[in-house]
């Protein structure tokens, strides 16, 4: 799985430490124009152990901020056999 958890609170959906996942879109554009889903990445990861794609990947949110705030996002991959790897975003000002 991938979860993307804010540290504050993202907007009234969702609160610190949700996982937003659901509205986040991958890609290996800046520009949001080379979408990949998150099930392929998933499966890369169990099947081998890494995601093998050499391209820089994005994370873009589909959903707005509820106000502008400063923001920090954990990012969580698990693979099938729970193994957990997660990282910490710097922290940087959201706008809506």
């Amino acid at each position: 799985d991938i979860k993307i958890r804010p540290l504050y609170a993202y907007n009234d959906r969702f609160k610190a430490n949700a996982d937003i996942s659901e509205i986040c879109e991958f890609s290996h554009s800046y520009t949001s124009g080379d979408s990949v889903s998150k099930e392929v990445i998933i499966e890369a990861i169990n099947h081998i152990g890494r995601y093998v794609d050499d391209r820089d990947l994005y994370i873009f949110l589909k959903e707005p901020p509820s106000h502008e705030h400063k923001q920090q996002f954990i990012v969580e991959l698990i693979t099938d056999n729970k193994a957990r790897l997660a990282d910490t975003t710097v922290e940087f000002v959201l706008k809506p």
